[in-house]
């Protein structure tokens, strides 16, 4: 099953604006959630601590995949539950309790991405390690482009090392190279991200502008990753939302729809 990201989500609710299309979390009991929190802390803790105790032997190296292997359940089991949620979400009408359900979605997000980025920066705190279970290495891809954009800019070299060594997919790091570019407000090289705001009151989901886009599907094609036109149908698919792509459209065409349409939202 391949992993759930942050672009590959359904649009919100007029009520809940954003505008990078990210994931958030589902806070279904308070007091669950709060000793979830509190035990992913602890077990973080924990984590750093064995990682500076244990030498770099076999007995090591399976104590990181084990957490890695940990920390990317967290990770798929959340999105998944959440991508259900928003599916409902897409089909008005909505009722108030999903809508304050929504609104600590990204509580329990923050918690469990924090604490896997700390996991992140301690594996990695010395250089790539070697030997690791494959899963281990796209896990560690998969944390990060799910981190915050310093973050990702600041690992982003060392997984296309990992890519170079065979460790991730060229697919991997074309994505968190969209993701870098997106934040740094320069066009992205893959198409592999989408960002959305408000317009006319609903929220339209737009793929991020695209440089060199007559070439797009050679670039998709040698990173491993199906052509724009297929991946748009499964975005529409799996969203359950518009999904627009232009071809023409530049980053400063597209912060200027989102600027007019919010001065128009806000007469």
């Amino acid at each position: 099953m391949p992993d759930i990201h942050q672009c590959h989500v359904p649009c919100p609710t007029a009520s809940l604006p954003v505008k990078r299309v990210a994931l958030l979390f589902m806070k279904p009991n308070t007091q669950q959630d709060m000793t979830l929190t509190l035990t992913t802390k602890h077990c973080i803790l924990f984590a750093a601590l064995l990682l500076m105790a244990y030498p770099a032997c076999a007995q090591h190296t399976a104590t990181i995949d084990s957490l890695l292997a940990e920390a990317r359940q967290k990770d798929q089991d959340i999105r998944s539950q959440t991508l259900q949620l928003m599916k409902r979400i897409n089909q008005p009408p909505v009722s108030d309790s999903t809508l304050d359900s929504l609104t600590t979605l990204s509580l329990l997000q923050d918690s469990i991405d924090q604490a896997n980025q700390q996991l992140v920066e301690q594996v990695l705190k010395n250089g790539l390690p070697e030997h690791l279970q494959p899963a281990s290495y796209t896990t560690l891809w998969l944390i990060i482009d799910h981190a915050e954009p310093e973050m990702q800019k600041r690992y982003l070299p060392l997984m296309r090392e990992a890519a170079g060594k065979g460790h991730i997919a060229a697919s991997h790091i074309a994505t968190l190279t969209d993701r870098v570019r997106l934040h740094e407000g320069k066009a992205q090289q893959y198409g592999t991200q989408a960002y959305t705001f408000t317009e006319n009151g609903r929220q339209r989901l737009y793929i991020w502008p695209v440089e060199d886009p007559e070439h797009l599907n050679r670039r998709r094609s040698e990173a491993g990753i199906a052509s724009m036109e297929d991946y748009l149908r499964l975005l529409r698919e799996s969203t359950g939302c518009e999904v627009i792509y232009d071809p023409k459209l530049t980053v400063e065409q597209l912060k200027k729809m989102e600027s007019d349409a919010k001065a128009k939202d806000g007469e």
